[in-house]
């Protein structure tokens, strides 16, 4: 098992493919929605999955994910692996997500939100603002 895991949201937006990023709170960065795999996750995928409900608050279900199985594919770097899972574009997630987040920084402790925004990103537009990526994405955009 690799150290950590997440998933990659991608979908089809006027004949396009759109990768979605979360924005991370602790390095201002954009990442795939995963982190550090735990000691209860069976494999790198469950742990991918766990990370994916933390993130995004469950506003992506593992149910969407696993609606078109065959629409997987695995980027493995040397310590992390991130699965490119197809979703069906909802127009309305990504502006419900943020408010939420926007709203629950008001109300709770933060230290539970981890990304504080949701971006829907073309191949082009990860390329020229690959300095708006963690590090450890690099290899992972390079290789889609």
């Amino acid at each position: 098992m690799n150290i950590g895991a997440g998933i990659l949201p991608y979908t089809y937006i006027n004949n396009d493919t759109y990768y979605l990023f979360g924005l991370d709170k602790s390095t201002g960065l954009y990442s795939d929605f995963g982190g550090r795999c735990e000691r209860n996750d069976t494999n790198n995928y469950t742990c991918a999955i766990r990370e994916m409900q933390e993130e995004t608050l469950s506003i992506i279900s593992p149910q969407e994910l696993f609606i078109n199985l065959n629409t997987i594919y695995k980027v493995n770097t040397l310590y992390y692996v991130s699965y490119l899972m197809y979703i069906q574009y909802k127009p309305y997630m990504i502006t419900m997500y943020n408010r939420i987040i926007q709203y629950l920084q008001n109300k709770i402790n933060d230290k539970y939100i981890e990304k504080i925004e949701m971006k829907w990103f073309s191949k082009k537009e990860m390329r020229n603002n690959i300095h708006k990526f963690r590090k450890h994405m690099y290899e992972i955009i390079n290789n889609i």
